[in-house]
């Protein structure tokens, strides 16, 4: 009998492992083969399609373009301009050169005459509520001035007699940058064609040459009466000045991006310069500003 049982044992043994094997499996436990079935549909996978966002990982809203909502905000608000113009009119401005000589005094003057040149101006505008727009714009211009020296020089033997100086005709250059900064309020006319209105200060950086010295002496012996330049010394400087301007942009948008437009701007300010004699050259600056350009809308 104790035979036989021994016998039996490993027959029972083997009996047990064969109904272990067929136990079921727990749902959502994992099993041999079939990873990769189960990985392919699981929230979360690397396979197929794109990941969904939950509310537990805490970000933005975004939208079917894969951009956070909010930056829509920014779609079609900002327009980006590039103008070529010309300033019309024209500045003048006088600076006294007089000297001591004889005992008496030398009244010379060098006048500035500052005509009108062509400028490019860049910028662009922020639309923040309905028509009302924020911006920028840079300007520079370019070009050269009509300089004369004229003035009268007493006579070394007669007082109060003068004499006339030969007149002096010089150019230099001038130069000015301006930064506007503007509100604008935008108005439909008809269908592509809108028209926006800006205001704003406006911030001058002008370079401009200066007569800062004349020399005069006798062109001759007695009796006199001629007297020549010997020497015109110059310089240059530059200042800022804060002004204004204001004006109106019409611009045609066949397209959503890119259009045309018409610009009218008045600018003005006055530079306030180191003079020769009196300590302060004030220059006006600006004008009338008339040109276009394109637009480009983001």
């Amino acid at each position: 009998m104790r035979t036989e049982g021994r016998r039996v044992q490993p027959l029972l043994i083997a009996l047990a492992a064969v109904a272990l094997a067929g136990v079921p499996v727990e749902t959502g436990a994992w099993q041999p083969g079939a990873g990769a079935v189960a990985g392919s549909s699981a929230p979360g996978s690397s396979h197929g399609s794109r990941p969904e966002r939950t509310a537990a990982q805490g970000d933005a809203p975004y939208g079917p373009e894969g951009l956070p909502t909010w930056f829509s905000w920014f779609a079609g608000r900002f327009t980006v301009h590039v103008n070529g113009a010309s300033q019309g009119g024209s500045r003048r401005v006088t600076d006294s050169l007089g000297f001591r000589a004889y005992d008496e005094d030398a009244r010379l003057e060098s006048t500035h005459v500052i005509g009108g040149a062509g400028l490019l101006d860049v910028g662009g505008s922020l639309r923040l509520w309905g028509g009302l727009s924020v911006g920028a714009s840079y300007a520079q211009l370019a070009t050269s001035d009509r300089t004369t020296v004229t003035g009268m020089v007493p006579h070394p033997l007669r007082h109060g007699a003068f004499r006339d100086l030969p007149v002096q005709e010089l150019s230099f250059s001038h130069r000015q940058r301006v930064t506007h900064a503007f509100l604008a309020w935008r108005l439909p006319v008809v269908g592509p064609v809108e028209a926006s209105f800006f205001a704003g200060p406006s911030l001058y950086n002008v370079s401009q040459g200066v007569v800062s010295n004349v020399t005069v002496r006798e062109a001759g012996g007695p009796p006199f009466e001629t007297v020549r330049v010997d020497l015109v010394q110059t310089g240059e400087h530059a200042r800022n000045a804060v002004g204004g301007h204001v004006g109106v942009d019409v611009a045609y948008m066949p397209t959503r991006h890119v259009g045309v437009g018409l610009v009218v701007r008045y600018a003005t300010a006055t530079v306030d310069l180191p003079g020769a004699r009196t300590g302060r050259l004030l220059l006006p600056v600006g004008g009338a500003e008339v040109g276009g350009g394109f637009r480009f809308r983001f």
